[in-house]
């Protein structure tokens, strides 16, 4: 999960173990009239979002009550959260207190405006550099360097780490390699 805002090397993101129920089993089991364009979600905090229905096709969107297999924790969303792989945060529905299928398109002012801001509703290829810290002067060599990658829908293959500004790549060595590719891959 990360946040749409989070600048490069940022915090605001994190990988985490989600279980729940899948939204689109739920959807199959009541009647989803011809017509019907978005779910809207009603959330606790009033914080509401509509969603399009081909949002929910893919079996890992869920409607969460555990993470990392304990109950979700309330900053979290408990008791339910809609989890949304692939894509920023900002879809991903925390304290849901119900689901609606609707017709029409969700017009909010504020929703819409917001929509615009962003640059991407999915996660794009990211890397975060773990070590050294920002602004560590490195003395010594062999230095050990690590980091996490991620990119949404595409799973990553390998890494490559430059030291002269993109003149010449290195591969990195991978440590560890996520069965799911929304997951992070630890270089």
């Amino acid at each position: 999960m990360e946040c749409a805002i989070n600048p490069v090397g940022g915090w605001l993101v994190g990988t985490e173990i989600w279980s729940g129920v899948p939204l689109r089993d739920i959807l199959n089991e009541v009647e989803v009239k011809e017509g019907t364009v978005e779910l809207f979600c009603k959330s606790e905090d009033g914080v509401n979002r509509c969603l399009p229905l081909d949002f929910f096709q893919n079996p890992l969107t869920l409607l969460a009550y555990e993470m990392n297999g304990q109950t979700l924790p309330v900053e979290y969303g408990f008791p339910l959260r809609l989890v949304v792989p692939g894509y920023y945060g900002f879809l991903w529905r925390k304290w849901l207190k119900e689901l609606i299928l609707t017709e029409v398109k969700y017009a909010d002012p504020q929703w819409l405006k917001s929509m615009k801001l962003v640059k991407s509703k999915k996660v794009v290829l990211t890397t975060k550099i773990l070590k050294p810290h920002n602004d560590e002067v490195i003395n010594r060599k062999p230095y050990f360097i690590a980091g996490v990658s991620w990119g949404g829908e595409k799973p990553i293959h390998r890494v490559d780490v430059s030291f002269d500004k993109g003149l010449t790549w290195n591969p990195a060595k991978i440590i560890w390699r996520p069965t799911h590719h929304y997951a992070w891959v630890i270089w």
